[in-house]
């Protein structure tokens, strides 16, 4: 059985971490080295721990969304929309690469608490059409500008640049470790690779994991 995940810790450290701009919102992503490593129970375990303030909470693989599929449970509110302050997430283009005009992305509220949850609105994607992530800081920006905190749920590092692409631009890293053969190495690898993009990590949980890890990060 996996140790509790100290919310409390994770919560107090997010609150003083400074902003890489300007604004008062932060954000931070929750990842690990390999898939299955728990990411998406550590970002609900935040969103229950959540206080009065806004929150945000964004599954950074928009087509799959596990995130939203989890918070599901509480019932949803009413979509409100994703861009903020004019600033999209992320880009639909046709077959042909050409951009189409439609708002992709809204939040909806979970249940009654102060989190909304990103949610991908397939009916504004044509079929044969393409979702790409936006690659500049310019959306992140916005969040933090909002004073709102965001927390994203990226894929496992070994799944592609994704997570990696936007590490860069992110206030902290949280970095998930399970257990299993394994599963030191591929978190070692993942932060090496997130130090590569000048990523700061915030924290690690151990999800599952055997032993304490601490000595891999020492090398």
């Amino acid at each position: 059985m996996s140790a509790p995940i100290d919310t409390q810790g994770l919560m107090q450290a997010i609150g003083a971490l400074k902003p890489r701009g300007e604004g008062a919102g932060r954000v931070i992503m929750v990842t690990s080295g390999r898939r299955g490593e728990g990411v998406t129970n550590v970002v609900r375990a935040l969103v229950q721990a959540a206080g009065p303030e806004p929150v945000l909470v964004l599954d950074l693989d928009l087509r799959g969304n596990r995130l939203a599929r989890a918070l599901a449970e509480q019932k949803l509110g009413e979509a409100v929309a994703g861009d903020l302050d004019g600033v999209s997430l992320c880009t639909i283009l046709d077959d042909a690469g050409a951009r189409i005009d439609a708002e992709a992305l809204s939040y909806r509220q979970v249940g009654r608490s102060n989190v909304r949850v990103g949610v991908l609105n397939a009916r504004a994607i044509p079929a044969g059409a393409k979702l790409r992530l936006s690659p500049g800081a310019a959306y992140w920006d916005a969040v933090r500008a909002s004073g709102m905190t965001m927390i994203v749920d990226a894929p496992a590092i070994e799944l592609g640049k994704a997570s990696l692409a936007a590490a860069r631009h992110m206030d902290g890293i949280i970095l998930v470790v399970g257990g299993g053969e394994g599963a030191a190495p591929a978190a070692l690898a993942a932060k090496r690779a997130l130090d590569g993009t000048g990523a700061r990590t915030l924290g690690i949980v151990y999800a599952g994991a055997q032993t304490p890890l601490e000595r891999w990060f020492a090398r």
